[in-house]
C-alpha cells in the first residue's frame, strides 16, 4: 500500500501517527493521544478509505463512543475474513 500519510494524518488530527514497516509489506499503524496508544497491523493491500473507516470505528469503541454511520457504511460490503484449517 502506498501510505498517504497526509491524509492519515488529516483524517486523525488529534493523534500522533507512526508506522512501523513489516516483512509482508505492510506496516504497523500507532496512534497516540495523551497516554493512550491505538495499534494496528495493516495489510500490503489495505484501501485508504477503508483503513480510515476502520480506524474511525475502532477508536469510537475503544472510547466506548457509538462509532460513525459512514465508518460502518464503508465496511458493510466487505466480507469477514475466513480461517481455514490445515
Amino acid at each position: 500500500m502506498d501510505l498517504d500519510f497526509d491524509t492519515l494524518t488529516k483524517a486523525f488530527p488529534d493523534y500522533e501517527l507512526s508506522t512501523k514497516a513489516r516483512p509482508d509489506g505492510g506496516f504497523v499503524l500507532t496512534l497516540q493521544r495523551e497516554e493512550r496508544s491505538f495499534q494496528r497491523v495493516v495489510g500490503a493491500s489495505a484501501q485508504l478509505d477503508w483503513l480510515i473507516s476502520t480506524l474511525r470505528r475502532d477508536l469510537a469503541l475503544e472510547y466506548g463512543e457509538v462509532p460513525p454511520v459512514e465508518s460502518l457504511k464503508v465496511l458493510h460490503g466487505r466480507p469477514l475474513p475466513r480461517y481455514l484449517r490445515a
